[in-house]
């Protein structure tokens, strides 16, 4: 069975194989003893000395000119220079990676446990002096064995929830704005929501660590808005997005995506397929043609992220989807994460009433997109479904409001982003619409602002009104319904 030893090599082989990020990842959750091979804990202390001073992995030169500098021995010198190079050698996986951190982490929690409670004993049967305190009998063991514990539970969860004095921490302040320079200037600091209008009301879009929901009735289209937010995110922004649905079927989001895609300029379709005609089997022989042409340039083209789509059963937990984001982030990271819909998943524990269990299932699904990937976060939007009423008196006054999500009040609390889609009166289903899209809540932009979309259900397309198309569309199509 691996030892502390054997998990020491793997992490820091990944990180000396250039892994800057995991190196960062490392330093938030390991000190260097956690490493009980010396020379580990030699190399991962310059790796943290060399990181504050030159921001990079530390290379071998400079090793050997610290290890000089500290006057070390030549034959220190060329033993650690030795297994700097077989480190180098072993090539492990990210997950082996993380999987070895953490069990670093485990042993040595275990460790410190176990010589808190030999000490705590100590001091039950014989007595303990520390500096010009004694103690002494089971009240003092008891009270200076929690006092130790809560010092090792501070300890092994400072990365997931950390403290300290801001006035020390300028290098990290400096570290974090430079990174936020970076994302905004590379145009990657938020994910678009896909209507420019609501990205500029809802200051910039969508960052990590946020979640969203999209509020509506059945009818409004929610879930079908998240999937071009999904597809856009996807092919447009070049950003990996997971959907976990339980209310629609998989192959029909599926279907949904493959129609939006349908409506870019080089397929050459201004209305795109639409999704009933893919789902049914009835596209003709020149839609065939270009299904084929929107599935071949889907699949292959190298500049989309990816987009997956998993199913999860009726009832499933928050700690299921997180679970499988965590399996999924061994291999790639997610940019954004649909929920189709927080209202349909269950808690693990039970609660009296629905409106409590809703609450918990809304902050867990905040805490999700707030520590995935050792807290770097990630967005996480979801539909929410109004009543019939709310939707009645949304139309008969200003729209939805913060109050229309009565559910539960962390519907309304919890969420840094919550949109309303409201259908107009004479609204009766058909595959053209305008809706009008209200900011109720943001996290510095705009609230109350509406943008009026122009909607085609039959390929998930959503616009900002631009003119009176849409107009004549909808005219034509209640012509040919005979309405």
């Amino acid at each position: 069975m691996p030892d502390a030893a054997d998990h020491g090599k793997v992490v820091l082989a990944v990180i000396l194989a250039g892994r800057k990020d995991l190196l960062q990842v490392a330093l938030r959750h390991l000190q260097a003893e956690h490493f009980t091979d010396a020379i580990q804990r030699g190399i991962f202390a310059m790796c943290e000395r060399y990181m504050d001073v030159a921001g990079e992995i530390l290379p071998k030169d400079a090793m050997g000119d610290i290890l000089r500098a500290a006057n070390q021995p030549p034959g220190t010198v060329l033993q650690y220079e030795e297994y700097f190079d077989y480190l180098r050698g072993i090539a492990p996986e990210e997950a082996d990676f993380r999987w070895s951190l953490e069990q670093l982490r485990e042993l040595a929690a275990e460790q410190v446990t176990g010589q808190a409670l030999a000490q705590a004993m100590d001091i039950l049967k014989r007595g303990r002096t520390e500096g010009r305190k004694s103690y002494l009998g089971h009240k003092d063991a008891r009270s200076w064995l929690m006092a130790k514990l809560a010092d090792i539970d501070r300890s092994l969860h400072q990365a997931d929830a950390p403290e300290g004095d801001m006035r020390t921490e300028v290098k990290d302040i400096v570290q974090e704005y430079s990174t936020r320079r970076q994302a905004a200037l590379t145009g990657t600091a938020f994910v678009q929501t896909s209507v420019p209008e609501l990205d500029e009301a809802m200051g910039g879009g969508l960052a990590n660590g946020e979640m969203a929901l999209i509020a509506g009735f059945t009818t409004a289209g929610k879930t079908s808005f998240c999937v071009q937010m999904a597809w856009h995110a996807a092919v447009l922004q070049q950003r990996n997005v997971v959907i976990f649905t339980s209310e629609t079927l998989r192959s029909q989001i599926r279907v949904k995506i493959l129609a939006r895609h349908s409506r870019l300029e080089q397929f050459g379709l201004p209305e795109g397929l639409n999704s009933k005609l893919i789902k049914g089997g009835l596209l003709d022989q020149d839609g065939t043609r270009a299904f084929q042409a929107v599935l071949n340039d889907f699949q292959s083209n190298p500049d989309y992220g990816k987009c997956y789509i998993a199913q999860v059963p009726r009832g499933a937990t928050v700690a299921m989807l997180e679970a499988r984001l965590r399996r999924m982030s061994t291999m790639w990271r997610a940019d954004l994460v649909v929920v189709d819909y927080l209202q349909l998943l269950r808690t693990a524990e039970r609660y009296s009433t629905d409106r409590e269990a809703q609450s918990r299932v809304v902050k867990d699904a905040k805490e999700m997109a707030a520590t995935y990937l050792d807290g770097a976060g990630v967005p996480v939007v979801s539909p929410w479904q109004t009543s019939r009423k709310a939707r009645d008196d949304a139309r008969g006054g200003n729209g939805y409001s913060l109050s229309s999500l009565a559910d539960t009040h962390e519907a309304s609390a919890t969420p840094d982003g919550i949109m309303s889609l409201l259908e107009p009166d004479d609204y009766f289903g058909g595959r053209y619409t305008t809706l009008a899209l209200q900011v109720l809540k943001g996290r510095d932009g705009e609230r109350g602002k509406e943008i009026k979309l122009d909607v085609d259900y039959a390929t998930s397309y959503f616009a900002a009104r631009s003119g009176s198309s849409y107009d004549t569309l909808v005219g034509l199509e209640q012509e040919q319904d005979g309405l």
